[in-house]
């Protein structure tokens, strides 16, 4: 483990929240922003300047892989849009393989159909909101298909990974949840709040706030009563969640930021940044670029903090490499 690397600050009360990062980076690959699923709270279906429905060739993409500082260490997200639409989807996840640790980040309803590219990488991630299917229909569709391609996995022995968004609507749930994933042997479970802009339709429907903090002390109790059966978030992630929970995050800033030194995102258009922050996403007119290829960063302090940023962090301490059966 390497010494402390970030220190988010809450303004409002002068505490911080000290990190230490596991010895490696997060590459989040997104070569296209197309979907099968309509989600409703989508960065590109709120955000559409984020849209770009021609994916990044494979010629393009390895041009942009080539003059990377890959680590057998680092983990690297596949994910989009829905990666595995994109046409040469096969070929970038072989390239990648050995590179680092690769994991697919997929809905999930289109993974019996790629079973050769499943045998390409070393863990699959597949987002489940709910094991019932009125809430995950309304909010992201197809959730039969989601749980018929989670147990395609776990039949098949793959190392699998679910992640849960928590919202009002399915916080209480997550027990539910739990029970099926370790029922089914999925390897490991990751939660994210999830984050909406206040002006959105659906922030007051969805998003947690004080109210909701007893809720996530059992979320929190759960997964740790859990770790012996499968991987979970740090306890000290959890904490970090549920301070969000309570507080406003337009009052936290992050300083020395992880992302600066752990997280690199090589977006759809094949700019490559250092960070996805939402509260930036929801504010700028253009996609956001850095120097990010260079490892060079000139911002200690950043004023766009959002869930995204506790969910990248938390995704670095998981540990996605170890198989538990």
């Amino acid at each position: 483990m390497r010494k402390n690397i970030s220190c988010i600050y809450n303004k409002e009360n002068l505490g911080s929240h000290e990190f230490l990062c596991p010895n490696r980076k997060i590459w989040l690959v997104k070569p296209l922003t197309a979907c099968n699923l309509n989600c409703k709270y989508c960065y590109y279906e709120i955000n559409t300047v984020l849209k770009n429905n021609k994916p990044l060739s494979t010629t393009e993409l390895m041009s942009v892989f080539k003059d990377l500082q890959f680590s057998k260490n680092d983990y690297i997200f596949l994910s989009g849009g829905e990666f595995l639409l994109h046409p040469n989807c096969f070929e970038i996840a072989k390239y990648l393989r050995n590179e680092g640790f690769t994991i697919l980040t997929t809905n999930g309803i289109n993974i019996p159909k790629h079973e050769k590219l499943i045998r390409e990488v070393d863990g699959v991630q597949v987002s489940l909101d709910s094991v019932k299917s009125d809430y995950h229909d309304k909010y992201r569709g197809e959730q039969q298909k989601t749980i018929e391609g989670i147990l395609y996995l776990t039949e098949h022995l793959v190392n699998t990974n679910i992640i849960v968004v928590l919202s009002k609507k399915n916080i209480d749930e997550f027990p539910n949840i739990l029970s099926f994933c370790i029922e089914n042997k999925v390897n490991g479970i990751f939660i994210q709040l999830l984050w909406l802009p206040k002006e959105h339709v659906l922030y007051n429907e969805l998003i947690l706030n004080k109210r909701d903090s007893e809720s996530f002390k059992k979320v929190k109790h759960s997964l740790l009563q859990a770790k012996n059966k499968l991987h979970v978030p740090q306890n000290f992630y959890l904490e970090l969640l549920e301070t969000a929970i309570v507080s406003t995050l337009d009052n936290y800033e992050v300083k020395n930021c992880f992302g600066m030194k752990c997280l690199l995102t090589i977006d759809p258009y094949g700019n490559i940044n250092n960070c996805l922050p939402s509260n930036l996403i929801w504010s700028c007119e253009e996609y956001p670029t850095t120097e990010a290829a260079g490892y060079s960063f000139k911002n200690n302090v950043c004023g766009h903090f959002s869930n995204e940023c506790l969910c990248f962090f938390g995704q670095l301490t998981m540990n996605y490499g170890a198989k538990r059966r």
